[in-house]
């Protein structure tokens, strides 16, 4: 075997240890969420909640910096991001005769529900401009 048949070089050390860096931002900052989350028994999820507190963290003056950390990180999870979607249509597929069976009561309950969102935004709207 030649030196040439040896594959791809392995990626530098730093890289590695960027992208570990970067991931475990991401999950203390989860983390924190989910404490935050489950002590103040806040009926938002822990890991949106984190994810809230990291956005906040980015628009502060220090937001370049820990930009720069979590880039690697968030760069190699958001290509896997299609692959969570799989589960959904393949659930989504094997319900196809109930969601047939039932469509409209979906397209119903779809309806109403977004007649409901956008009246209680126009209430929102108008009471929070008075």
């Amino acid at each position: 075997m030649s030196a040439d048949d040896a594959g791809p070089p392995p990626p530098p050390t730093g890289s590695i240890a960027r992208w570990l860096s970067g991931f475990a931002v991401l999950a203390l900052v989860a983390l924190g969420g989910e404490v935050v989350s489950r002590v103040l028994a806040l009926p938002l999820p822990g890991p949106t909640l984190g994810m809230l507190v990291l956005l906040g963290l980015l628009l502060t003056p220090w937001g370049a910096a820990l930009t720069d950390a979590v880039l690697p990180a968030s760069d190699s999870l958001i290509a896997l991001l299609p692959l969570l979607l799989v589960p959904l249509a393949v659930g989504v597929l094997a319900s196809l005769d109930d969601i047939v069976e039932h469509g409209t009561a979906i397209a119903v309950a779809l309806v109403v529900g977004w007649v409901a969102t956008f009246l209680t935004a126009i209430v929102a709207m108008r009471l929070l401009n008075r």
